[in-house]
């Protein structure tokens, strides 16, 4: 299947799926599964392929707050994820990198494959 991605479509598919996790070494990333089809998945089972790009903000923001609120932990979980999805817009630069890095994977892929 050869398809192109516009970086709309991953920034769309990105705000609309649960895509941003923490990773296993405490980094901040986004997945974007792709199925048989070409078309983006919420689930990694339904995948017949994942993209990741880190969120170096998201890991700076989250260092921030763990500072803020030392000596309350739960409070600066509760803060984090009040605000940390009001970074996915179009006027953020560090998101619209995350968005570009994986359009280029995405596309990278498919054209090889």
């Amino acid at each position: 299947m050869k398809k192109i991605y516009t970086a709309n479509e991953v920034f769309e598919a990105l705000v609309n799926n649960q895509s941003l996790e923490a990773g296993s070494d405490g980094s901040w990333c986004y997945y974007l599964h792709i199925d048989e089809n070409g078309n983006f998945v919420s689930d990694k089972d339904d995948a017949e392929e994942t993209f990741v790009a880190k969120a170096r903000y998201i890991e700076e923001y989250s260092d921030e707050l763990d500072q803020e609120y030392e000596d309350d932990p739960d409070m600066a979980t509760d803060v984090f994820w009040e605000n940390v999805y009001s970074f996915e817009s179009k006027d953020n630069a560090d998101f619209m990198e995350v968005v570009e890095d994986l359009t280029e994977q995405i596309n990278a892929y498919y054209a090889a494959a």
